[in-house]
């Protein structure tokens, strides 16, 4: 089967087998400048001194930025916020505008959490030893601190009352609902 060719696949399979031919040991033990190239020794590196030094410390107050604080390093007597934080606060005051404008979203969420808070108000056969606590005011007890003529009774924690609860009295003189 005589396969015919153009002249253009002709000249291209010629010029494949030259390249084949001339390429052939190209890579090989047989090429001298490549075997030259593989035989060289490797320079040394660049770095003079050693990087990484065998003990490097914790670099506490060296200035060796090291840590988040950014070169500012404190001991433990400035973790009551009073060196360390106030150092950073106009930092902070820069950003109050951004937690501003965040306030928003968060407001909008308050409503979920206060819907949540009804069902205790469902269940006061389980939860009746809360006398009232969570009812319409949602928590805020100053409606009902001066008002003791309520049929609420007040809780003792160890007041003029601690003689009465002798029972309790371990426990800081609380008396439970279910012990009159």
């Amino acid at each position: 089967m005589a396969l015919d060719l153009s002249a253009e696949e002709k000249s291209t399979e010629e010029l494949l087998t030259l390249f084949d031919e001339m390429f052939k040991t190209r890579y090989t033990e047989d090429d001298s400048e490549y075997m030259e190239t593989v035989n060289t020794p490797t320079p040394p590196p660049p770095c003079i001194r050693n990087w990484f030094q065998k003990n490097r410390g914790n670099f506490r107050n060296r200035g060796g930025y090291q840590d988040r604080r950014g070169g500012r390093h404190h001991d433990n007597s400035n973790r009551e916020g009073h060196g360390y934080r106030d150092g950073n606060r106009g930092y902070r005051d820069d950003h109050r505008g951004y937690r501003d404008d965040n306030r928003g979203y968060r407001d909008d969420n308050r409503g979920y959490r206060d819907d949540n808070r009804g069902y205790r108000d469902d269940n006061r056969g389980y939860r009746d030893d809360n006398r009232g606590y969570r009812n319409d005011n949602r928590g805020y007890r100053d409606d009902n601190r001066g008002n003791r003529d309520n049929d609420r009774e007040r809780s003792d924690y160890g007041g003029n009352n601690r003689d009465r609860y002798r029972d309790n009295r371990n426990s800081g003189g609380y008396r439970d609902r279910d012990q009159r």
